[in-house]
């Protein structure tokens, strides 16, 4: 018995996974000063999360442009 998954499924729940993690780091990123006052922390401190967020969008884009260049009309 074999199973066969849709493209669209599979299309979907990335889409899903991806809006999720936008949405992550855009909250994060909106709540970091007060974050910051509440615990504590100083700027130097506090810098990872502005690195996190740049490699992350860094990596979302690269895997965009690689499912592009790998998929090519497979998905239009």
């Amino acid at each position: 018995m074999s199973h066969t998954s849709s493209p669209n499924l599979i299309l979907g729940c990335l889409r899903a996974a991806q809006f999720m993690l936008i949405l992550d780091i855009a909250i994060v990123n909106v709540a970091l000063p007060s974050m910051q006052r509440a615990l504590s922390l100083s700027a130097e401190n506090i810098q990872w999360w502005s690195a996190l967020c740049a490699h992350l969008w860094g990596f979302l884009m690269l895997g965009g442009r690689l499912a592009d260049v790998v998929a090519g009309d497979a998905c239009s």
